[in-house]
């Protein structure tokens, strides 16, 4: 609505008009009245030159007083019109909801290198069936071998599939444990069989799964360590108990289903790890808790070092060995240097180190919980 100053102006010009023109009638003489006033004077009309007397002002032709007391009442003024009411404001637009959120992508796994997948780096742990005590990582399929002694039987882990049966060994009539594991170049897997010093031997698995006991060998020495070096010349390590106790270590020659071994070091006492290379072997000696280093060839004997247990052996690609035989796997340098890696177990035996993801696996032996398999991480 408009409200100016110039409307408010007219208005009240409008209104004193009409005023002044009610006044000027009720000073008319009414028809049939006393003569008109002279000319001039209040309520006569005005001279012809628009003008009245003194204190009179010509209004209409007629001398009126304005400001006289005689005068007629002024109309009232008239009020001012109400101002109009504001237009309702609108309501506002509802408010869009918010968009969902994506859920997060998975996690890839990681290339070669440091960068694998936590999750399938560790820390980890799988139910086993059954014991164990070796075990292998295959670097070239990713895909880690172990065998189940009540099972009699080589299994085979890998992250897409988890574990599964490769085939079952031949039986030993309840008296079956298995050792460390090695894979041949045509693809048959060897262990050996510990035989509690009367059956021992090593068993043979071909790729199609079909297993056997290789002949040729000392059914009395216990083995539990075996080894091939980057040139597949293969070696083991065996005990002997009773009244002339021994522990040796020999290398082995395959032909067909048989097997012969040629003795390369003896006189200690209880052998049970080794990790053989092109210029040394280092085995591990449960009873000395130590660790030697016999070089090759010549065989010269060396002390690595004295970890508070040991069990199996594995290398890292730095030279470095792991082993176990209880709570803790220590780490154990070329220069003697042993310090706990890793620690929580009840008995870490069987070791295995992927290169490509850097991580490790574990054998946790427990008689009361049964054991298990563990993953950690370990980058150097």
């Amino acid at each position: 609505m408009y409200r100016s100053a110039d409307m408010s102006t007219n208005c009240s010009t409008a209104v004193m008009a009409f005023a002044l023109a009610a006044l000027v009638a009720s000073l008319l003489p009414a028809c049939g009245g006393s003569s008109a006033k002279p000319t001039g004077s209040e309520s006569g009309p005005c001279f012809s030159n628009g003008t009245c007397n003194a204190g009179l002002t010509c209004v209409s032709q007629v001398c009126v007083n304005l400001g006289g007391a005689s005068g007629g009442a002024g109309g009232s003024t008239g009020g001012a019109g109400a101002t109009g009411a504001a237009g309702t404001t609108g309501a506002a637009g509802a408010t869009g909801a918010a968009g969902t959120t994506g859920a997060a992508g998975t996690t890839g796994v990681g290339a070669a290198g440091a960068g694998g997948s936590s999750s399938l780096r560790g820390p980890k742990t799988i139910a086993l069936s059954g014991p164990a005590h070796g075990l292998l990582w295959d670097d070239a399929t990713s895909t880690l071998y172990f065998t189940d002694d009540t099972a009699e039987s080589l299994l085979k882990y890998a992250d897409a599939t988890g574990v599964q049966t490769v085939g079952v060994f031949p039986s030993g009539g309840g008296t079956v444990e298995l050792g460390d594991i090695v894979k041949r170049g045509d693809g048959t897997i060897l262990t050996p069989s510990f035989g509690f010093g009367t059956q021992g031997t090593l068993f043979a698995m071909a790729p199609n799964g079909a297993s056997s006991a290789l002949t040729g060998l000392d059914a009395t020495r216990r083995r539990s360590g075996l080894s091939q070096d980057v040139n597949g010349v293969l070696y083991d390590v065996y005990f002997l108990t009773g009244a002339s106790p021994s522990s040796g270590i020999a290398s082995i020659a395959i032909s067909g289903s048989a097997a012969a071994e040629t003795d390369l070091s003896n006189g200690f006492e209880k052998l049970v790890g080794i990790v053989a290379t092109p210029t040394a072997l280092f085995v591990s000696d449960q009873t000395q808790m130590t660790v030697f280093k016999i070089a090759i060839p010549g065989g010269a004997l060396t002390t690595v070092g004295t970890p508070a247990t040991v069990a199996n052996l594995t290398m890292l690609p730095n030279g470095d060995l792991l082993t176990g035989g209880g709570p803790v796997v220590y780490r154990l340098t070329q220069a003697g240097v042993s310090t706990p890696a890793f620690t929580g177990f009840t008995d870490a035996l069987g070791l295995a180190f992927d290169p490509t993801l850097k991580r490790l696996f574990i054998i946790d032996h427990d008689a009361t919980a049964g054991d298990s398999l563990r993953i950690v991480p370990l980058d150097g």
